[in-house]
This record gives C-alpha cells, sequence and structure tokens, in this order.
C-alpha cells in the first residue's frame, strides 16, 4: 500500500505543501477554512507523518500511547494491571517520558484512538497489550508506521518486536507440582480464550497434563471477574467428577473461588487446592495462602518502554524475553487426601 505524502493531501485539499505543513503542524497564520480543508483531506486520505522524518526534524512528542480496550471496572480490579501501568510509569519517568492513555470499550475505538494520536503527532509510539488469537492490529500500526512495543507472546504478535514471559514452562511447573501432590483432576478458569496469554496456557495445561499422566481435565473460559470466577467455581465443585485442584488465570477469581470453597463447605487445601496467576501482595494475607505463579508485571511494563523507546530511537529493542514467571507454593496447595 502505497504511503500517503503531503503532496497527496495538498493536491486533494488545492492548496501548497507549505500550507498543508503549517495547517498539520497547528502553526499560525492560516485561515480557519483552509487549515479545516486541509485536515479534513488529510483525514480522507488517510494521511500519517513519516516516522522518521519525525525524528530527524525533531519532532518528538517525549509521550507514549496506551489504549486499554477493557472495562474500567475490570483494570480497577485486577492487582496485575496495576502492577505494570506502575512499570510502566516508573520507567517513563526515568526518560522524562510522559503516558496517554485511554480507556475505550470495543476494537474499532482502539484502532480510531492509535491512528489519530499518531497522525496528530501526540505519540511517538504506542504499546501494544492483550495480543488477541488472529490480532490484525500488528499488521495495521505497521502499514501505518507507528513504532509499537507488543506485550504478549511473540507468536500472537505478528512479527513486531513484543516483552514477554514464557508462561508455557510456568503452567508446566504448577502442573508437575500439582501432580507430585497426587492430583490427577485439575481443572483451568481462564480468561478470555481469544486473548494470546490465555490461548498459550491452555495450550501448555493440556500438554502438562499429557506428561504428567493427568487425564481428568476441565478447561473453562470466561473467568476474569471475582463474580465469574464464583460461578465457575461453584459449577466445578458440583459436578460428579469434581477437581481436586484449580489453576486460576488471575488473582481475583482465585480469592472468589477459595470464597465459594468455603460457602460449599470445601476445605482449602483439604479437599481443593488452589493456585493464582499473578502474585500481588494479596496473595500472602489470604487464608489460607494462596499458592501463585509470580507474574512481575511491573517490569513487563518497564522492559515493553524501554523496547519502544530503543525502537523510537532507531535501536534494536532486542528479544524482550523476561524469562519464566516462577511457582511460588503456599498454604492453598496440598498432597490430596485418600479418599
Amino acid at each position: 500500500m502505497k504511503r500517503v505524502t503531503m503532496a497527496d493531501v495538498a493536491a486533494r485539499a488545492g492548496v501548497s505543501k507549505a500550507t498543508v505543513s503549517y495547517a498539520l503542524n497547528d502553526r499560525p497564520g492560516l485561515a480557519d477554512s483552509t487549515r479545516t480543508r486541509v485536515l479534513a483531506a488529510a483525514e480522507e486520505l488517510g494521511w500519517t507523518p513519516n516516522a522518521a522524518a519525525r525524528v530527524l526534524s525533531g519532532a518528538r512528542t517525549d509521550t507514549v500511547g496506551l489504549v486499554l480496550n477493557r472495562p474500567p471496572s475490570l483494570v480497577g480490579i485486577e492487582p496485575c494491571y496495576s502492577s505494570f501501568l506502575q512499570g510502566i510509569e516508573g520507567e517513563l519517568s526515568r526518560h522524562a517520558v510522559s503516558l496517554l492513555m485511554k480507556v475505550v470499550q470495543d476494537h474499532e475505538h482502539e484502532l480510531l484512538t492509535l491512528r489519530s494520536w499518531w497522525s496528530g503527532g501526540r505519540v511517538d509510539g504506542v504499546v501494544l497489550i492483550d495480543l488477541r488469537v488472529g490480532d490484525d492490529r500488528p499488521a495495521l500500526l505497521a502499514e501505518a508506521g507507528i513504532p509499537v512495543v507488543g506485550v504478549g507472546d511473540p507468536s500472537m504478535a505478528g512479527g513486531m518486536p513484543t516483552s514477554w514471559t514464557d508462561d508455557a514452562a510456568s503452567v508446566h511447573s504448577v502442573v508437575s507440582y500439582l501432580a507430585a501432590l497426587g492430583h490427577r483432576r485439575i481443572a483451568r478458569v481462564a480468561d478470555r480464550g481469544v486473548l494470546a496469554h490465555s490461548t498459550v496456557r491452555t495450550a501448555a495445561f493440556h500438554a502438562a497434563c499429557a506428561l504428567a499422566g493427568v487425564t481428568e481435565t476441565a478447561v473453562v473460559e470466561g473467568g476474569a471477574t471475582p463474580a465469574e470466577g464464583a460461578g465457575v467455581t461453584r459449577a466445578l465443585l458440583t459436578r460428579p467428577d469434581a477437581p481436586t485442584a484449580v489453576v486460576y488465570d488471575n488473582t481475583v477469581t482465585a480469592m472468589a473461588g477459595v470464597a465459594v470453597a468455603a460457602e460449599m463447605g470445601v476445605d482449602v487445601p483439604g479437599r481443593l487446592s488452589v493456585v493464582a496467576w499473578g502474585d500481588p501482595a494479596q496473595c500472602e494475607y489470604t487464608h489460607p495462602t494462596l499458592s501463585a505463579v509470580d507474574h512481575d508485571a511491573m517490569d513487563q511494563g518497564a522492559r515493553a518502554v524501554r523496547m519502544l523507546l530503543d525502537l523510537v530511537a532507531g535501536s534494536d529493542p532486542g528479544d524482550g524475553c523476561g524469562g519464566a514467571p516462577v511457582f511460588i507454593p503456599r498454604g492453598s496447595t496440598a498432597p490430596v487426601r485418600p479418599a
């Protein structure tokens, strides 16, 4: 696809390239009607500034963009998001760079926001989160010339650089540990299946269970909020083949699962072992304390920023792997009680 140039915009608006430059850079000296005509032409053509030209001209904004395409209520309750944002903000502050963040409700508005930020010269690049199966965003952003670093498994990133952790290796550690405790009925409460991290963990879960000889497994999707985690846990514990261990995709659903188990008279860890993904401080103050995969979201956010700033500066951002999250056993896991 041919990149739209300032000459194309000038031809569409019927003005000179100098006039286009003044309008797009919001410089004084133009009539409002002329500026409006130029901006309308640029929007119609889908014009975006060339990244290299922006850097060479010194037109850096010292601002990084981040769009959260998730309900605000979910962003507020999930501790990993807070840690992730702390990592981003901390790294940006060390480089005197600002964060422009927006919460949107759907895919279309996410893309519109990213494109408008870039075409309006409001950001130097973006951090892209919540990679999805068949994600079209990496290719669209690359076509627009937007510097971008994703957060998630590179197998789902469409070739763009990513800040990621080896979730599959961590899943194998959890399943191996539970199998060593005698668990042969293990369930996984997953986030939305379309999300890349959930897909990677589910595939690893099936592979790890097969390797460990765990034949009775269940994967239930949709567990992202405490209410969803509670509902899924009730359904699992009322099955004739109820699991003796459940691995949750985040901390809040695991906490809800422990609460539901207590409500139903199912002792944790006597009759049910529970593992959470993500290891905020809350895991150490629950009763029992939660066994958890220590996913260092703060480090992942900081790493994404470092990679993006390298990319904007024209440097190689590297492979971005932070290793495998560490599984930390605590009070919510125990050997299977004899029948």
